[in-house]
């Protein structure tokens, strides 16, 4: 038995060519854009291999199958080398004057997404002015950002604008371990942003976009418009949106939060799930093509245009393009009546996907989505056979719970490395929640043919709102549940390593029981438990002080062993700053920052503050917003450590540093920019070293 399980593995595996070719491809653009393997243009040297490829040919090497590793290494370098000339291709450097003011005129990329504070939308920078006036052709994509007015909320995407703003380059990453905001821009080569008063621009109704961008758009706009005029709002209108034509940013937070802790957050991004929907809907609508083979053609013709037509409608994310491309190969196997290769048919689509967009292998979607359908295809049948149940009811149920055990297990390392927290309860909420998903996109889709009779839509919308209230409420309930989620768990890159390391070995282990692959196995844990114990170790005996980078907010640690306080100014107190710090205080062993004890700035019951200095580490901090100082003093200054700059506004930099002498000075962001600029002079002018939140971003030590 277990002889023919390995043999068949095999023989699947060499009829996967596509893997031997999509491996060495990830290979090189991830070396090239993480260490710049080549500064020089790549193709340099696949020139020189590709003549030792024709001198080989014409030696009869290719002949000999005692040589054929050598044509396999070849093969292997011309596309590694392919891979890193595809991030070479890339656009690296923006063409618009960052930093000043120019005129400009905009396309709308898309439709504006209403936010708390301004509207924002990708727009398609067509001309520009420079310093000069010249007027500069140009297609670079940017953010834009409005107040709300009239005009902001008027404009739709094709609209061409208007504007003269500043161009703003995108934020640097401000603190350690935060979310790296802008190399994510920079991989969608956007690489400015500009803030815009929506009562100054200049608004052309002019259609401006080519076909295949504008009516995804207005048919997913429709569908908006279809939902509410059906009656759903809320929560169900949000979840309704995002199943069904990937509009998600109707999703508020606590929604997304609770079908994050329940393991059920695919259901909310468009995926192979929701295109399988699609497709098991289309082969039953048009079953009646079946007799024939110019039907059949026909058929899956319509199906594949439809799943692109659907992908484009939902944003054509790499899970979204992941699952057409499958179908779609499926359905042309359907018509020529070649058998299906999943795994080729995985490889193939990311071979695509990489070639169009060699940065869609750092994206969060497309690692999730390779991983889970990898996992469904090679682990879901494994743990099925572990246990036989008879009732078939009970029976399904269990093949379910091995579908979303499968794939939680092969996106195991990227769930933990990225998100830092794992749901405890996703088979249960998998197995309630996905048998219901093909009936609301079914019904959701019904609603779009039942626009024309508003008694028949409020009719289905009503029944399709309890439908979605259910889905909600059991996300909700499974949230509510006591250790629902456990959060705060940490794991570096090298644990990340052998964590993928221990998956694969337990694979191998499962296909070809070799005592070899479970040593592997229990290696890799080992591994990871030592790494951890170190960690903890280490996280027992530190102590941290330093202030982070909030916009608009003074911020600061003094953190020692596993205790610790924060400090903040009095107009941030209350705001949560999760994005900015969250990942490195769960680096350094807390769950949150609800693990730390929070003061005002302005607190008289701050921690080892007497007089505005704060004792720390054997270190003086002194608190420029709390320190008490005579602008008449003309003793000896008193000597800090360090001098943290708050918001001293009132405060003349030359008057406070006659009177305490600091040997650094840490500037906050909360400051006005020519405060700012007031305390670089005077520290430069004193040659006192400086860091300025702003700019720089988070200051920190760790000892």
């Amino acid at each position: 038995m277990k002889t023919t399980e390995t043999s068949d593995f095999m023989s699947e595996i060499c009829r996967v060519p596509f893997i031997r070719l999509v491996l060495p491809l990830l290979f090189g653009i991830a070396l090239q854009s993480k260490f710049r393997i080549f500064h020089f243009d790549a193709l340099y040297i696949a020139f020189p291999v590709l003549i030792l490829l024709v001198a080989l040919f014409f030696t009869g090497l290719h002949l000999s199958w005692r040589f054929r590793w050598i044509w396999g290494l070849i093969f292997f370098a011309l596309i590694f080398i392919f891979g890193c000339r595809l991030v070479q291709s890339k656009k690296s450097e923006s063409e618009l004057p960052l930093g000043k003011r120019s005129a400009m005129s905009i396309l709308v990329w898309d439709n504006p997404v209403e936010r708390a504070n301004s509207p924002r939308f990708e727009g398609l920078v067509r001309a520009f002015s420079d310093e000069e006036g010249k007027i500069i052709a140009c297609r670079e994509h940017i953010f834009v950002y409005m107040n709300k007015s009239e005009a902001s909320q008027g404009l739709q995407a094709g609209d061409l604008i208007s504007l003269t703003a500043t161009l703003n380059p995108v934020v640097v990453q401000q603190n350690p371990d935060e979310f790296d905001y802008r190399t994510y821009l920079l991989r969608r080569e956007i690489f400015a942003s500009v803030f815009v008063n929506g009562n100054e621009i200049q608004i052309d109704r002019a259609d401006g976009l080519s076909f295949y961008r504008k009516y995804p758009l207005m048919v997913q706009q429709y569908a908006c418009n279809t939902f509410e005029k059906a009656g759903l709002s809320g929560d169900e209108f949000a979840l309704a949106a995002a199943i069904t034509v990937g509009a998600k940013q109707y999703l508020d937070q606590d929604l997304r939060r609770a079908y994050t802790s329940s393991g059920a957050v695919h259901l909310l991004a468009v995926s192979g799930l929701h295109v399988g929907i699609i497709f098991v809907i289309l082969n039953f609508l048009f079953a009646f093509l079946d007799k024939g083979v110019r039907r059949k053609i026909i058929k899956n013709l319509i199906i594949i245009a439809v799943l692109w037509f659907y992908a484009a409608i939902a944003g054509l994310a790499p899970s979204i393009m992941r699952a057409s491309f499958m179908f779609s190969i499926f359905a042309v196997g359907d018509m020529f009546g070649k058998p299906r290769n999943t795994y080729n048919n995985i490889a193939f689509s990311c071979f695509v996907l990489c070639v169009v967009n060699p940065w869609c292998i750092f994206e969060i979607g497309f690692q999730l989505s390779y991983a889970a359908v990898t996992g469904i295809v090679f682990f879901q049948p494994k743990i099925e056979r572990l246990i036989y149940i008879r009732n078939k009811f009970l029976s399904k149920i269990w093949e379910l719970a091995c579908v979303s055990i499968a794939a939680q297990l092969a996106t195991l390392p990227v769930i933990l490395y990225i998100f830092k927290q794992f749901p405890l309860y996703f088979v249960f909420a998998n197995v309630v929640l996905v048998p219901l998903l093909p009936f609301m996109m079914s019904g959701a889709l019904s609603l779009l043919c039942l626009s024309w009779c508003p008694p028949l839509l409020d009719f289905a919308g009503s029944i399709l709102a309890y439908g979605l209230k259910f889905m909600n409420f059991s996300v909700r309930f499974c949230e509510s549940l006591p250790g629902s989620v456990v959060q705060g768990i940490y794991i570096d890159a090298r644990q990340c390593a052998l964590l993928v390391t221990a998956v694969l070995a337990l694979a191998a282990y499962w296909s070809f029981r070799k005592t070899a692959t479970l040593y592997v196995f229990l290696t890799s844990l080992i591994g990871i438990f030592a790494i951890r114990a170190t960690h903890i170790y280490q996280c027992n005996n530190q102590q941290i002080f330093g202030m982070f980078g909030v916009k608009r907010a003074a911020y600061a640690y003094f953190i020692e062993g596993r205790s610790g306080f924060c400090l903040r100014d009095s107009l941030s107190i209350e705001k949560k700053f999760d994005f900015n710090t969250a990942n490195y205080l769960i680096r350094r062993g807390f769950k949150s920052e609800l693990d730390l004890k929070t003061f005002s700035l302005d607190a008289a019951n701050a921690p080892d503050l007497y007089e505005g200095v704060i004792l720390f580490a054997d270190k003086s901090f002194g608190l420029s917003s709390r320190l008490r100082f005579n602008p008449k003093y003309e003793g000896e200054p008193f000597a800090l450590d360090y001098l943290w700059i708050i918001d001293a506004s009132r405060i003349a930099p030359e008057a406070l540093l006659s009177c305490y002498l600091p040997k650094f000075i840490i500037v906050s962001d909360n400051l006005p920019t020519y405060r700012n600029e007031a305390w670089i002079a005077i520290a430069e002018k004193r040659n006192i070293p400086y860091h300025t939140i702003k700019t720089e971003g988070a200051w920190y030590v760790e000892k």
